[in-house]
């Protein structure tokens, strides 16, 4: 669940930016991979999302559901605390 959260908030950063959907998909896998890969990398291990690529999947699509949706909630005020 927290991936979700990070995949959300990583790709609303990057679509703020003016980032394509690739784009916004890179940025969501680089906040919410980097830092468990540096670790597996750093201690020698397999990646952890190698060994289980559901959370590969779990990014790919919680930042393409964002990515889709945040033009709707920016305007209903959803990202403002308005609803």
């Amino acid at each position: 669940m927290m991936i979700s959260m990070w995949a959300y908030t990583a790709t609303i950063r990057a679509a703020r930016s003016d980032m394509d959907i690739v784009g916004c998909l890179v940025v969501a896998c680089a906040a919410c991979l980097g830092g468990g890969t540096f670790r597996d990398a750093f201690l020698g291990r397999d990646y952890f999302w190698v060994v289980d690529p559901s959370f590969l999947t779990n990014i790919i699509v919680s930042s393409f559901a964002t990515f889709i949706a945040w033009p709707f909630m920016e305007r209903s005020g959803a990202q403002k605390g308005e609803l």
